[in-house]
């Protein structure tokens, strides 16, 4: 109850936010559908890749959305990021704004680092490599939540846009040019048992 009770005030701050940023609201009938496509057939189930050239990694989310607005819907999600070596999790708590039809901007509120750890592949290795190769890997690793901090205070001054693509009650497409991400609506119980969410 006090992890539902968390969810719903952050949801509540996220709306209430709205008027903290400014956002122009547009009244165009073909945005407000959008909005509603993206959150009243519950909660999203996706992946892709993100990132370019060496910092390419394999992305999986489940994203819930709350209509804030006729063109803003705040948004709470939890994700993974893999790539050979590391694989970190996430949440994140926005709001998403439709500037235009299929333009969406992403305004990150909060982010959070829920745990980063190298591969099983890296660690079935770890105990075959010299001291100070262990050291070299460890010190990535520390690299690696360094720069979740600061890429994540980056986002604040930076707001992410992405191309709407195949939106429907079922499925949608969000793209830029460092990534494309597929998502599905996913089953409460698909939900439940790959991230422990419960949702409407």
């Amino acid at each position: 109850m006090k992890l539902a009770g968390g969810l719903i005030l952050g949801m509540t701050l996220l709306i209430t936010a709205c008027d903290n940023l400014n956002l122009k609201v547009v009244t165009d009938s073909d945005i407000e559908k959008q909005i509603d496509l993206l959150t009243q057939h519950g909660p999203w189930l996706c992946e892709g890749i993100v990132g370019e050239g060496d910092e390419k990694m394999q992305f999986n989310s489940a994203q819930i959305w709350t209509k804030a607005g006729v063109d803003v819907a705040a948004s709470y999600m939890q994700a993974s990021f893999q790539n050979k070596m590391f694989i970190m999790r996430t949440s994140e708590m926005g709001l998403m704004k439709i500037e235009r039809a299929n333009q969406i901007n992403q305004y990150p509120q909060v982010f959070e680092l829920k745990g980063i750890d190298f591969t099983d592949e890296v660690k079935a290795r770890l105990p075959f490599i010299s001291r100070e190769d262990q050291k070299i890997v460890e010190e990535l690793l520390a690299t690696r939540r360094s720069n979740f901090d600061e890429d994540s205070r980056a986002e604040f001054e930076n707001p992410t846009s992405w191309e709407l693509r195949n939106l429907s009650e079922t499925s949608l497409t969000f793209s830029n040019e460092q990534a494309t991400i597929n998502c599905q609506h996913g089953e409460v119980s698909t939900l439940f048992n790959q991230t422990g969410l419960v949702a409407k």
